[in-house]
């Protein structure tokens, strides 16, 4: 269950680790059947326990703030066929960060969408990962359209509490089959999930492969399984009419059942990807046209005339509304702590509610406006209202004459 592998829209290839051959004789001819729910153990499969080593988890556990730059942006290949270069289908991957500074999140979206051999077929991934890459959820959709039968896969893998949550729905034809089963975070230290590895690869452009470092994953079966990671040195890769100095990276996933699956994915100093090919795959991914890069937006300042012009859809940019978040949050706390340590601005605001709740005006704005102005150094213009004699009669410190008694807002504020 590799990304490598799954982003590859290859309808036989999708359609085997469904289990269900595409020849048409093994097509249910049959009227629907009813879904079926499983509880498995996904280290059922596996002969010995598979754990993570000591350099990989050393090496998830050095991923700093500073390393994310690497993995902030997005990359868009082109799907083509290995025997004639003919583009079948498109690789789009997009990397955003989120979460505000109390939950720092990297939210990973990629997809592939083709037609081989006249077969429509893809896969989706979508996940939210730690900044060192801990997978807190994932969702992996595959699909493959034959002529008047699908073949549906839905993985989900979650983190809760003590566990990984691991839900899946097996769709072939009208044939529905649910399967849930969990596995203890304690196990699962040094999982790589889909959305992981995709950001794992570019790491290992910048800071390099560590040496014995494997890490565990899930197979085609969500069996737990061994991946290792190797550097492949470097290569040219032609991108258009350009020749470009690609790093390598080699990902084997042990299978549990099958032969191990090995994709090669071939990066540029920056971390893009140029191209990624899975062993005896009749397709593979590669960049056609050479990028245009942009400078970092963190060192970037538009001009006055392209920032009037820009329409920023803030709310849906998790790095845009992490920092509305995080800003807000810093607002609230400045507040609150001025509030706390000014008892002049506490006695105020405890005596206008008070004075508020006593009188219950249909018109809070205008009775705020003639209360404050009872206090100006200029008098006050008119105080209108049924409390208005008892109003003028009172001092600035207690205008309702309730000092003793400790207003519902000043209980509020002497909480936080």
């Amino acid at each position: 269950m590799t990304s490598d592998a799954k982003l590859d829209p290859t309808a036989t290839k999708v359609s085997s680790r469904l289990g269900v051959s595409t020849a048409s004789g093994d097509l249910p001819q049959t009227a629907s059947e009813t879904t079926r729910l499983t509880v498995i153990n996904p280290f059922a499969l596996v002969a010995s326990f598979p754990k993570a080593t000591p350099e990989a988890l050393a090496f998830l556990e050095s991923i700093d703030e500073g390393d994310l730059r690497y993995l902030l942006f997005d990359d868009t290949l082109s799907i083509v066929s290995s025997d004639t270069g003919k583009v079948v289908g498109e690789f789009q991957m997009s990397v955003t960060f989120g979460g505000g500074k109390r939950h720092p999140m990297l939210t990973v979206k990629a997809s592939s969408t083709g037609t081989v051999d006249s077969v429509p077929c893809g896969t989706s991934i979508t996940a939210r990962l730690t900044p060192q890459l801990e997978t807190l959820e994932q969702r992996i959709h595959e699909y493959v359209k034959l002529d008047g039968y699908l073949l549906d896969r839905v993985t989900d893998v979650i983190k809760e509490r003590e566990n990984y949550a691991i839900y899946r729905v097996v769709t072939k034809g009208e044939k529905q089959e649910k399967t849930e089963s969990t596995a203890g975070i304690l196990n699962m230290r040094g999982f790589i999930s889909e959305g992981a590895n995709l950001l794992l690869q570019k790491l290992f452009v910048k800071k390099g492969v560590p040496d014995n470092a494997q890490f565990i994953t899930m197979d085609y079966d969500a069996a737990i399984c061994h991946v290792v990671y190797k550097a492949l040195g470097q290569q040219v890769e032609l991108i258009g009419e350009t020749e470009i100095m690609a790093r390598g990276i080699e990902r084997i996933m042990k299978a549990n059942k099958d032969a191990p699956v090995i994709c090669q994915s071939f990066y540029d100093d920056d971390g893009h990807l140029l191209s990624r090919v899975q062993i005896d795959a009749p397709v593979r991914m590669k960049l056609l046209t050479p990028l245009v890069k942009t400078k970092d937006i963190s060192t970037t300042f538009m001009t006055t005339d392209a920032a009037s012009t820009r329409t920023i859809d803030w709310e849906n940019d998790l790095q845009l509304y992490s920092q509305y978040i995080d800003r807000k949050e810093e607002l609230v706390a400045g507040h609150m702590t001025y509030i706390n340590q000014t008892e002049a601005v506490r006695q105020m605001m405890a005596d206008f509610m008070q004075a508020l709740l006593l009188d219950k005006p249909s018109d809070v704005t205008t009775f705020a406006a003639q209360y404050f102005s009872f206090h100006s150094s200029e008098g006050p213009e008119v105080f209108q209202g049924p409390k208005r004699e008892r109003a003028a009669s009172l001092s600035y410190s207690n205008p309702i004459g309730l000092k003793q008694t400790n207003s519902p807002l000043d209980e509020h504020v002497g909480s936080e």
